[in-house]
């Protein structure tokens, strides 16, 4: 692919992601081998998305917060439990940090519920920085938080991995609430991390991104790569190649200027 790349969905980590096979670059290797990537595939902008939930990966802000110091392409978003409300202070702790957002998993109806608690003062700031908020959330409970991202109107909510749907042929019966999301103007769908669908070349895929450029629009649909934990199951080549169809007139958009905007629309 020769357009250049904008990567809405990957990860650093201080140690290396514990993957299937143990952290397959040494210590602080990650970053070095993301910029040979960034070379090969002429990656301009990465969302590094922090991640705190495992005993492993706590610390994960602070490092990717000194990083994005170093490292002008990453814009990295502050991991925050969906049980712990970040306050006031603690959400402009983190822009004084270089955070341009959060990013939020939920993976449980209950952690999804206690996000509809959240209070005004929380979310008012995410929308005066019109804040990038990236939601890992499975399809079958992403509808509960519908209440929470019509709150968050300012903001560019990014859903990831497809929205979660599951593995196929399930997937695509499981898309619905992802798709029934479209109405909301503010939220995307970031294609990343096709193979929690199935097994590269992942055949069936096609009818599931297809379901989603039909109802959110190529405006609304972000590539990323889900480095590195994708390293376990693809190549970062073939990150590209799932989601990729040659001659499509709205690739650019998908792979890099649906990103770029949101990225500059964001309030320092």
């Amino acid at each position: 692919m020769t357009t250049q790349l904008s990567d809405s969905h990957m990860h650093l980590f201080a140690r290396g992601y514990p993957g299937r096979y143990g952290p397959l670059f040494p210590r602080g290797g990650e970053i070095t081998i993301y910029e040979r990537l960034r070379k090969v595939h002429r990656i301009e902008r990465a969302l590094v998305i922090g991640y705190e939930g495992h005993p492993w990966a706590v610390g994960n802000n602070r490092y990717i917060a000194r990083l994005a110091k170093n490292f002008s392409w990453i814009t990295p978003l502050a991991f925050c439990h969906p049980t712990t409300e970040p306050t006031p202070k603690r959400l402009r702790h983190w822009w004084n940090q270089g955070f341009a957002g959060i990013s939020i998993y939920a993976a449980t109806q209950a952690e999804a519920r206690r996000l509809l608690t959240w209070n005004d003062p929380t979310l008012e700031i995410l929308n005066e920085k019109r804040a990038l908020v990236s939601i890992n959330a499975p399809a079958a409970i992403v509808a509960t938080l519908r209440p929470f991202f019509d709150r968050l109107g300012e903001t560019r909510i990014l859903l990831s991995h497809l929205g979660l749907p599951g593995t196929l042929p399930d997937a695509r019966k499981e898309l619905k609430p992802i798709l029934d999301l479209a109405v909301i103007s503010h939220l995307g769908v970031k294609f990343s991390a096709a193979y929690a669908c199935n097994a590269y070349p992942h055949p069936g895929l096609r009818e599931v991104l297809g379901a989603l450029r039909n109802r959110f629009g190529p405006s609304r649909l972000y590539w990323g790569s889900d480095f590195s934990p994708a390293l376990d199951d693809v190549t970062f080549a073939q990150t590209i190649e799932a989601i990729n169809s040659p001659g499509d007139p709205n690739a650019k958009a998908i792979f890099s200027k649906n990103l770029l905007a949101a990225i500059r629309r964001v309030r320092a």
